[in-house]
């Protein structure tokens, strides 16, 4: 029976409440909820941790503490080689077949031994294609580049689009056949509900009809200024006294006075609710209740809320680049996100064609489940040991 080690850490962690996260609690519960007869698992958790609450783990399956600290902490940057030393000694005294690192970006000293085995998977490369907007100095440059050197030296990079793939071969000088594409999930809770169960959710969050949806963050690539500036002129144009658009967000004070300010700067501050935070059951209810969900990101390693917002027969307009198009498949209508121009565009063509985008949405989301991202991935572990 092989030995694989897996850090879960990072769903402890900041980036285990985004998108990463996601990701990763949904894949390897689909994964480890299943009996593997040749693996067994050690899977690492901060100290004290509530992990194992949440997973179904086989009887040789075992949760095991390693201490460390997530990001870069002023005044705590001289405890990193004592954490690194942990890390080495953790890896050696453990030997493990191979090792999974699924995030590389939170645990700051995080090390990919020459001695193991190990998978590292990267899901874009947001930060070197918008430098301006991600690298607050050259310092922070220098540490994110020094954490993709370790990617480099893993025996199989995964990564979750074809887009993905491409620009790890062309940015990091990668060899293709050293990267698996294993796309992600959804969750089944997004379906098509009942028409009191929509409002329910919908008064719950003070949110009125008739609305545009869109999913954001506040970082740069989620192109919010574009669809703020889009909403405005599409909502003048046509004369919609009723419209709103709606953002389910997560923001931090800092970020949300931003927002508030491009609102006001637009003069439709009273036109725009931020949802903030949004319960996840609550969410396949809001996409319902929307009359189209928009998503013109600048960059996206893979975009799951488009497959989401699809599953529960929202129409969709996102970008024609980055690997949207590739997710969206046929069930979406392509725009340009740097041009409010087209996406406005977009959302006047949805009146057109609703019907036929939400069919072909379901279709597309077919291709898609964690059951396959599960599979795969343990498909990638047994040619590594293979030595394939």
């Amino acid at each position: 029976m092989k030995k694989i080690a897996v850090d879960l850490r990072p769903l402890e962690s900041p980036t285990g409440k985004r998108g990463v996260g996601y990701f990763n609690r949904h894949l390897f519960k689909a994964l480890l909820e299943k009996p593997h007869p040749d693996f067994k698992f050690n899977l690492f958790t901060f100290p004290n941790s509530r992990l194992q609450n949440g997973f179904k783990v086989g009887p040789d399956d075992k949760f095991q503490s390693v201490p460390a600290l997530y990001w870069p902490k002023k005044g705590l940057r001289r405890f990193d080689p004592l954490f690194s030393l942990i890390w080495s000694r953790t890896i050696n005294t453990l030997k493990p077949d191979l090792l999974h690192i699924p995030f590389l970006f939170d645990v700051y000293y995080l090390a990919v031994l020459d001695n193991i085995r190990v998978v590292v998977t990267l899901y874009d490369t947001i930060p070197l294609t918008f430098p301006k907007e991600y690298f607050q100095n050259e310092k922070a440059k220098l540490w994110y580049m020094e954490r993709l050197t370790q990617a480099k030296k893993a025996a199989k990079i995964i990564t979750i689009s074809k887009s993905s793939k491409k620009d790890i071969e062309r940015l990091l000088e990668i060899p293709p056949e050293k990267i698996k594409v294993i796309y992600g999930g959804i969750d089944q809770k997004f379906k098509v509900m009942e028409i009191l169960k929509i409002r329910e959710t919908l008064r719950k969050y003070k949110i009125k009809t008739p609305y545009i949806l869109t999913v954001s963050t506040h970082s740069f690539h989620k192109n919010i200024e574009r669809i703020f500036q889009a909403f405005k002129k599409y909502m003048i144009e046509e004369k919609n006294a009723q419209l709103i658009l709606v953002v389910v967000c997560r923001l931090i004070s800092g970020e949300k006075r931003d927002w508030v300010k491009q609102l006001k700067e637009l003069g439709i501050e009273k036109r725009v609710i931020l949802t903030n935070f949004v319960e996840d059951d609550d969410l396949p209810a809001i996409y319902n209740g929307a009359k189209l969900f928009l998503f013109p990101s600048l960059y996206e390693g893979l975009g799951l809320p488009i497959l989401e917002a699809q599953a529960c027969g929202c129409p969709v307009i996102t970008s024609n680049i980055s690997s949207m198009p590739e997710v969206a498949g046929k069930g979406a209508i392509l725009v340009d996100p740097y041009s409010t121009k087209d996406i406005i565009r977009g959302v006047r063509e949805v009146r057109e064609i609703r019907e036929e985008l939400i069919k072909k949405g379901f279709e597309n989301v077919k291709r898609f489940s964690w059951e396959k991202c599960a599979r795969e991935t343990l498909e990638v572990y047994r040619e590594i040991l293979q030595g394939h």
